[in-house]
């Protein structure tokens, strides 16, 4: 048989193991037909397509295994006004009003996104005083980095009929001060209730800046995303499933996704997702829900009060309660849907994997679902073992790591920090473990990620020893997690995660050998060539 393609390099990485190999790959229509250095002329013929990237390295296609893709797309679509450099509460209001001064409709709703106030000079969050004064009547939405707090102004709140007498949703909380008032922040499902309603586009607005994204990803070797729920209330999942589908059906949806809608009681909309939705390159693949918040705002749930801890039982919050969430999970098992959840405190993973195991004496082991804990940032050694002896993935973003090691230090203290993102602990264990970004929490580029998990410093290079570097892993290790590993979470790796013979021809070559290169160069690494099905989607 002759093959469509024929990719030569001297540099094929196909994940089976650590090293390279010389040859070629031949692809027929969507899949590898051969993979090696021997007889590669049987599968030319005058119709192959020859693309000779010489020393270029090759590797398989990078999925992405937790991002929030609508909320991404958005973001690059500059619609919302990045605030990640910002230092102060002053130098966002400036920057939100550059965005202000483009807009007439004073009902129109600027959003930003990015501050986060433990990198400003003042650590202490912003209120509506100073949104209300640069913006009297325009509605203002201004996300934290994490997305897990929100900042509005009085015109805001008066345009999502919020008030003061409000009740707090379930898992979340509007700020007030000792006079009963709203201060302007929105704490967890609190923002996350309101977010569904500010983000609204037309179809045709969405697509664009879907398809704008998409070509974006390519560029960095991303042939793959799971798209998971944004929010825990029911509803704002943020998964625009009926666009993915029309692009699909216009043969414009580059990428695959994954679709994680939010696990609640009423089913009705991951069911009918999953029916509607078994494409190779769209499927719903399980659900996700949220068992606590953050570290940096003290609601990830913590087994034992954090060290700087504002009263002495400050231990963070569930945003359900256990019996919630072991209803939902042993619902979701019982009929087949692989479960993941936001777990960030030590306290909130235990929880979590006490309600798998359950799952498991009821049950059963089932192969045909994995199930996940996202995050995953400050962890007891016994569940690492019980990540383990429990099938659970670890589903992790190497950047959050990197975004306030010294915050984290302060609120953990120095014994609990040796535990916090160990990958190299996981892997040595032998816990699945695959990568992402929680885009866009964290850069979608998968390199620098990548970086940040091997030297486990800033792309600045800071610290200069490293942040907790017994934790690290090689770039093998690395790049594995986000093809192999990424793959292990929607149960694909026969078809995908590695270079092989009969597999879909989904694979990178990438203008830096990031094996061999100095790590600090792996970060600027962009895609040559990125294919899907053995078509090509992007091209330098």
């Amino acid at each position: 048989m002759k093959a469509d393609k024929l990719i030569l390099s001297e540099a094929i990485w196909t994940g089976l193991g650590n090293e390279t190999i010389s040859g070629g790959i031949a692809i027929k229509q969507n899949k590898i037909l051969y993979i090696g250095s021997e007889s590669l002329d049987e599968y030319k013929s005058e119709q192959t397509e020859i693309l000779d990237y010489k020393d270029h390295l090759v590797i398989p296609g990078i999925h992405d295994s937790h991002l929030h893709f609508f909320m991404s797309s958005v973001l690059n679509s500059g619609k919302v006004v990045l605030l990640y450099e910002t230092k102060s509460e002053e130098e966002c209001i400036e920057l939100l009003k550059k965005e202000a001064e483009k807009i007439t409709n004073k009902e129109q709703w600027i959003m930003g996104f990015g501050w986060y106030n433990l990198l400003w000079d003042n650590q202490e969050l912003p209120s509506k005083a100073s949104l209300d004064e640069a913006f009297p009547d325009q509605p203002m939405f201004v996300q934290s980095s994490d997305a897990h707090t929100v900042w509005m102004n009085s015109a805001g709140f008066k345009k999502l009929n919020i008030t003061k007498d409000t009740p707090d949703p379930v898992g979340g909380h509007y700020s007030r001060d000792e006079q009963g008032e709203l201060t302007g922040i929105l704490h967890e499902t609190a923002g996350m209730s309101a977010v569904a309603q500010v983000y609204k586009f037309s179809e045709d607005e969405s697509s664009e800046m879907i398809k704008t994204f998409i070509k974006h990803i390519n560029s960095l070797g991303i042939t793959a995303v799971s798209d998971l729920s944004m929010m825990a209330v029911p509803g704002g999942d943020l998964i625009p499933d009926h666009v993915y589908h029309k692009l699909l059906k216009q043969q414009e949806l580059n990428v695959r996704i994954h679709m994680y809608p939010t696990l609640v009681k009423d089913m009705t909309r991951p069911d009918t997702m999953r029916k509607n939705y078994q494409f190779s390159k769209l499927q719903t693949c399980g659900v996700k829900q949220f068992f606590d918040g953050v570290s940096s705002t003290h609601t990830a749930f913590l087994s034992e009060p954090y060290s700087n801890a504002k009263s002495k039982d400050d231990v963070g919050t569930l945003t359900i309660s256990k019996e919630e969430m072991r209803d939902l999970v042993l619902q979701a098992i019982e009929n087949d849907y692989s479960v993941r959840i936001h777990t960030i405190g030590d306290g909130a993973i235990s929880m979590a994997l006490d309600i798998f195991e359950e799952a498991e004496k009821k049950f059963g082991k089932n192969p045909h679902l994995q199930h996940c804990l996202e995050h995953l940032e400050n962890i007891q050694e016994k569940d690492i073992q019980r990540l383990k002896d429990l099938n659970i993935l670890a589903s992790c973003q190497p950047a959050h790591s990197m975004i306030d090691p010294e915050g984290i230090e302060a609120d953990l203290g120095q014994d609990r920090i040796r535990l916090m993102w160990p990958f190299r602990d996981y892997l040595s264990k032998g816990v699945k473990l695959s990568f992402g970004t929680d885009s866009p929490v964290s850069d979608i580029n998968p390199f620098e990620s990548i970086y940040n998990a091997v030297v486990r410093k800033r792309i600045d290079g800071t610290p200069e020893t490293g942040w907790q570097p017994q934790q690290s892993i090689s770039v093998q290790e690395a790049l594995r997690a986000y093809t192999w590993g990424s793959y292990q979470t929607c149960q694909r790796t026969e078809e995908l995660g590695t270079l092989e013979i009969g597999k879909l021809a989904d694979l990178a070559i990438l203008d830096t050998n990031i094996f061999t290169e100095r790590p600090e160069k792996m970060i600027r690494t962009t895609s040559l060539l990125t294919m899907i099905d053995g078509d090509i989607v992007y091209k330098k």
